[in-house]
């Protein structure tokens, strides 16, 4: 979802930048909760750029698993490679298919990290039917935008989005 030179990485890359901000991102073909864990991406990550505000945004990939709460344990380890840094979680957007109690859990136990839940955003789909368009990643990222201005952790706060 999030893409490599793509997708809301890219979008985010360009508000940051517009801002003055430096801005890293990591992308991980086919991801999951699980893999995402043992990989311990995240604590690398970390360790490597000592970031002031950590944004993931992962869970899509596990979104139609019929038993979310197998991942807990998984969750849990890379909340906890985020360390003492303000972060934010971006829940998964919605897929075709019906989830059964991803975005719960996510909601749920991803705290210290604040929560953005986008499923409500009505985005345009690649012809995969799952990957968002440049368009709709755009979309996506301004309303996460618009959203973290209120609502993200200090110390890191989004001026308004450039046009």
């Amino acid at each position: 979802m999030v893409g490599y030179n793509m997708g809301l990485q890219l979008e985010l890359g360009k508000m940051w930048k517009a801002i003055g901000v430096h801005y890293e991102a990591l992308t991980v073909t086919a991801a999951g909760i699980r893999s995402f864990a043992k990989e311990q991406h995240v604590a690398k990550f970390v360790k490597a750029k000592n970031p002031d505000l950590v944004i993931v945004q992962i869970g899509t990939n596990n979104l139609t698993v019929p038993h979310p709460e197998a991942y807990l344990d998984d969750l849990k380890k890379i909340v906890g490679q985020i360390g003492n840094h303000p972060c934010v979680w971006i829940g998964p957007i919605p897929l075709e298919q019906p989830e059964h109690g991803m975005r719960a859990m996510l909601r749920a136990n991803t705290a210290p990290c604040t929560f953005y839940d986008p499923w409500d955003l009505n985005l345009a789909r690649q012809s995969d039917k799952i990957h968002p368009t440049q368009p709709a990643a755009k979309k996506w990222a301004t309303a996460f935008w618009e959203w973290a201005t209120a609502n993200a952790p200090r110390p890191v706060s989004p001026a308004p989005p450039p046009p």
